[in-house]
C-alpha cells in the first residue's frame, strides 16, 4: 500500500465488494452430485497425499480430518463477493497504482478460488447427507 494509492483512493474511491456469511446450497440433480462426489473424493484423496503421504498413522489421519473439517466448515459459510468492475487495469492482468481498493477486491478473489474446494467437498457432504435421510 503506497502513499499515491492513498491519494488516488482517496480522490477517486473505488467499490469493494462484501464478504457474505451464509450456507451454501445444497444440490437435488443426482447427476451432478456424483460428480461432486467423485470430485471431492479426489480433492480429499490428494489433499491427504500432498500432506501426509502414503504412511498410514492415526494421529495423522485424525488430524487431517479436523482440518478439513474445519477448512470445509469455514468454506460452507463464508462466501466472499469481489466487485468485478473494480480489480485493476486490463481485467486484473495489473495493478491500479491509483487505487487501493482493486488490490482489496483481488484479495477477496484469491479467498474465494482459496474457498472453492471446501465448499465443494462441504456441499457435497450435506447433500448425500440429505440423499440418505430421503
Amino acid at each position: 500500500m503506497g502513499l499515491i494509492e492513498l491519494i488516488g483512493e482517496w480522490i477517486n474511491p473505488g467499490k469493494v465488494g462484501t464478504v457474505d456469511i451464509r450456507k451454501g446450497e445444497k444440490e437435488k440433480h443426482l447427476g451432478l452430485l456424483m460428480v461432486k462426489t467423485f470430485l471431492s473424493t479426489v480433492i480429499i484423496g490428494g489433499l491427504y497425499w500432498l500432506i501426509v503421504g502414503l504412511s498410514f498413522h492415526m494421529k495423522e489421519l485424525l488430524s487431517f480430518i479436523a482440518g478439513i473439517t474445519v477448512y470445509s466448515t469455514v468454506s460452507y459459510f463464508i462466501t466472499p463477493r469481489p466487485d468485478y468492475s473494480n480489480i485493476g487495469w486490463a481485467g486484473g492482468l495489473f495493478n491500479n497504482p491509483f487505487r487501493i481498493s482493486d488490490d482489496m477486491n483481488r484479495m477477496l478473489i484469491f479467498i474465494m478460488v482459496l474457498l472453492m474446494p471446501g465448499r465443494l467437498i462441504s456441499t457435497t457432504v450435506l447433500s448425500l447427507i440429505d440423499l440418505f435421510r430421503e
